[in-house]
């Protein structure tokens, strides 16, 4: 694990400073153009079961905003001669991928729509897995973990990496009952599900992400019929 010298600490903080501000300044337009069935977050709470349900959510560009991580690991000129510590392909190397899980996620923003869901579901006393996709080594799921309890000041949640693989055994193995994400791909795996129904339900990406929100880049909100969170993007 490398430790940040202060200029790499000064650029984050400056770089997370211009995102945020961009990020809640900038409505996204995917909003305005989403198709499917919009729900605002109290028709969602009052369309729950009055008993304790289990809750499953993806990470990135769900309930966080991670660009500036995934931007420090494409843009940085850290490594010898002004290059990219990384290299070229840096989303495949496997030391930014645990720098990401260890480190630069201590610089992703927490989405407000994400602190709002939940908070509601942390209420309820809903069982909360995040499920995600990044690829995790060691004690990295822990260490996320703790950091999205501390973030979202949530009582207990449990982290699951499915290093690049389907969420579907997740979601099946924990009978996950409803699951939040903002590509399609999460609303396939959701669908995908076969030990009971899972319902899912689409988070806006914001435009601000580095994974672009258009249609190239799996991200067509409504397309499987979800219900999609108004006002989510932020």
């Amino acid at each position: 694990m490398f430790i940040l010298a202060k200029k790499h600490l000064f650029y984050f903080c400056i770089l997370t400073l211009l995102v945020c501000l961009a990020l809640f300044s900038c409505g996204s337009d995917t909003a305005g153009n989403a198709g499917g069935k919009t729900i605002t977050l109290d028709a969602l709470k009052s369309s729950l079961p009055a008993n304790q349900i289990t809750v499953g959510l993806d990470i990135d560009d769900t309930v966080l905003f991670s660009t500036p991580g995934f931007t420090y690991g494409a843009t940085n000129t850290d490594g010898p001669n002004g290059t990219n510590k990384y290299g070229t392909d840096y989303e495949n190397n496997p030391q930014f991928l645990k720098d990401m899980n260890q480190i630069h996620d201590k610089y992703s923003i927490p989405k407000e729509s994400g602190r709002a869901l939940l908070s509601m579901h942390n209420t309820r006393g809903d069982s909360i897995f995040f499920i995600t996709k990044r690829t995790c080594t060691g004690d990295d799921a822990q260490v996320m973990q703790n950091r999205m309890n501390t973030v979202f000041q949530l009582t207990g949640s449990t982290l699951l990496c499915t290093n690049g693989g389907s969420k579907t055994p997740q979601i099946e193995s924990n009978n996950v009952d409803i699951y939040y994400g903002d590509s399609d791909s999460d609303m396939q795996y959701a669908l995908a599900a076969q030990v009971k129904k899972v319902r899912p339900v689409r988070v806006l990406r914001s435009a601000m992400s580095e994974n672009k929100p258009i249609p190239a880049n799996g991200y067509n909100p409504g397309s499987f019929g979800e219900e999609i969170i108004v006002n989510s993007e932020n």
